[in-house]
C-alpha cells in the first residue's frame, strides 16, 4: 500500500460516472445538431397536379391539386419569356390553391412550349404543350 491514499477501492465508481456523464453528454449534443440541422432546411419543392387549355389567345392554367404556392413565387416561362402569374385567389391568401386557375395572355405567334417555375426554391414545378396556339 504505498501513495497518498491506502485504499483505491472507490475509483473504479468514480471512472465509471464520469464515463456515464461523457455518454450522456455527447448523445445529447449529437441529437442537438440533428434537430437543429433538421430544422434549418430549405423548403422542399412544392408537387401539384395543373392543367392547361388555351381560349382566343389565353393560357389558363388550372390547379388541380396538391401544395399551395405563393403567386409570388411563380414563374411562367413561355417561349423563353417569363411571364407573371396572376390569377383567381378565391380564398384571399396570396396562393395559387387548389381549384383556382392562372390566365396569361399569349402572342398570336406564341408555341406550345411552356414551363412553371417556383423562385423561392428555384425548382422547375410542371412541364407542358398547349395544341393550338
Amino acid at each position: 500500500m504505498s501513495g497518498l491514499y491506502p485504499s483505491e477501492e472507490g475509483v473504479s465508481e468514480v471512472v465509471g460516472e464520469l464515463m456515464l456523464l461523457f455518454i450522456t453528454v455527447t448523445l445529447f449534443a449529437i441529437l442537438t445538431l440533428t434537430v437543429y440541422a433538421l430544422m434549418s432546411r430549405p423548403p422542399g419543392q412544392p408537387i401539384l397536379d395543373v392543367s392547361a387549355s388555351v381560349c382566343d389567345n389565353t393560357l389558363i392554367i388550372q390547379h388541380l391539386g396538391g401544395d399551395s404556392v405563393p403567386y409570388g413565387d411563380l414563374s411562367l416561362i413561355i417561349d423563353g419569356r417569363e411571364y407573371g402569374a396572376s390569377g383567381s385567389d378565391a380564398n384571399g391568401n396570396g396562393a395559387w390553391d387548389a381549384g383556382e386557375a392562372i390566365t396569361v395572355s399569349l402572342p398570336a405567334q406564341a408555341s406550345s412550349r411552356m414551363a412553371i417555375y417556383d423562385k423561392a426554391t428555384g425548382s422547375l414545378l410542371e412541364t407542358f404543350t398547349v395544341g393550338g396556339l
